[in-house]
């Protein structure tokens, strides 16, 4: 049986992997980043792999591993029933005019007034964090970055509003300006500002998730060409960028030894990476049907009921409860994981009207007007789908989807558009 199910994750796992590069690629050799393949790779890389090493190793969880893997190949062919239209739109001209950028500047500025004003303790502490860091104080530096960290999470109420200014609206008049014919000393000032911004929370997931946006942006542009070397290369500079963040944001027990910190750091992404995003699955391997029942749709519904008013406990949440003894927090699972506790073996199903929803965005989004706000919107969309191989379906609108949309809307009357 072992070796059956060996056979099936790794046939199932390449041919996921070729439909979904197919279906980013263009005929002159391209590489889109696209939803479908960014989701594919994440729930591959992150979830699948450390699934299959935990059946293996302990003999158990076969039949929903299986629905997982399938479910995932089922997505990818969801997504080639529709196929893919020509991909052959890339940012040619980034030329604004000075009206177009005089509005972005303002509106730039005025985002970083509302951080400044909503993270005012916040920005102090982590100030403390670059003054105890430039002084060589290290370890006082982490603990600043770890005080940082916790009065952010302890400001009820409105983190959900800054994450939207910091993480989507700044960054989104952030790859704007750094794209357009502004000066590269001001670009570089912007950048600077925003990354400021991004890790003052003392957060990895903001400026990783900026970059990728970024990364996604870039793919559309014609002066930089994606293809498999570039995609390794970066995905390298990724795991060394967040190796230095980590170091700061140490969730291990620091000591004297800078080698045995440096091990301890590399365990702890590691762990993040491949380990804790297939942990969560597990947590639902176990509860159904033991302690659970498949929920024929209502854990969908308590997912997306943390945005009805008052407090609501979404399903992350209540699974978290269930395997920590109580214990507030969140369980995050991949969306796949979420359609197998509702619908067991029907998940593959469901996955595969998923992976078409996905496509039929893909085909859809450029079938009018291109324009720079347009590709920057689409780019935050990509990060929307994608993540929901990581975590909450309903982390969809977080993650870019309102915002983004808002944003998208309001540069579209205020700006005049240019062909790019």
């Amino acid at each position: 049986m072992t070796f059956g199910l060996s056979l099936i994750f790794i046939i199932l796992t390449i041919l996921s992997l070729r439909i979904s590069y197919y279906l980013s690629s263009s005929n002159n050799g391209r590489i889109f980043l696209s939803p479908i393949l960014i989701f594919t790779l994440f729930q591959i890389l992150m979830v699948n792999i450390g699934l299959f090493i935990t059946t293996i190793t302990y003999q158990k969880y076969f039949f929903p591993f299986l629905i997982i893997i399938l479910s995932t190949f089922s997505l990818n062919l969801g997504a080639l029933f529709l196929n893919k239209t020509k991909y052959d739109y890339v940012i040619s001209n980034n030329t604004q005019t000075k009206r177009n950028k005089l509005i972005i500047l303002i509106g730039y500025i005025l985002t970083c007034t509302i951080l400044i004003y909503l993270l005012k303790d916040v920005l102090n502490g982590f100030i403390l964090f670059i003054n105890e860091l430039i002084g060589g104080n290290l370890v006082g530096a982490i603990k600043s970055l770890a005080e940082s960290r916790r009065s952010f999470s302890f400001m009820s109420g409105s983190t959900g509003i800054i994450n939207e200014f910091k993480n989507i609206i700044l960054v989104f008049l952030t790859i704007y300006i750094i794209s357009s014919n502004y000066k590269w000393y001001f670009k570089v000032a912007i950048l600077l500002i925003t990354t400021f911004f991004l890790l003052s929370t003392g957060q990895r997931w903001p400026i990783f998730e900026a970059i990728l946006v970024y990364l996604v942006f870039l793919s559309y542009s014609k002066n930089f060409k994606f293809d498999l070397k570039k995609i390794f290369i970066i995905g390298g500079f990724f795991y060394i960028f967040l190796f230095i963040i980590s170091y700061f944001q140490s969730r291990y027990q620091i000591s004297n030894n800078l080698f045995e910190n440096l091990i301890s750091n590399a365990q702890a992404i590691n762990y993040r990476l491949f380990v804790s995003q297939n942990l969560t699955s597990i947590y639902i391997f176990d509860l159904i049907p033991n302690t659970m029942d498949f929920g024929m749709g209502d854990y969908i519904k308590k997912d997306f009921s943390t945005y009805l008013p008052g407090y609501q406990e979404g399903f992350a949440t209540y699974v978290y409860k269930l395997t920590h003894f109580g214990r507030a927090g969140s369980a995050s699972f991949s969306s796949l994981t979420l359609f197998y506790a509702d619908f067991s073996f029907f998940a593959i199903f469901i996955s595969f009207f998923y992976g078409l929803l996905i496509q039929f965005y893909s085909n859809s989004i450029f079938s009018k007007k291109i324009s720079l706000h347009r590709i920057i919107f689409h780019s935050f969309v990509v990060l929307a789908i994608s993540t929901t191989s990581l975590g909450s379906l309903s982390g969809i609108i977080t993650h870019g989807l309102l915002s983004g949309f808002l944003m998208f809307k309001l540069l579209s009357v205020c700006l005049k558009s240019k062909k790019i």
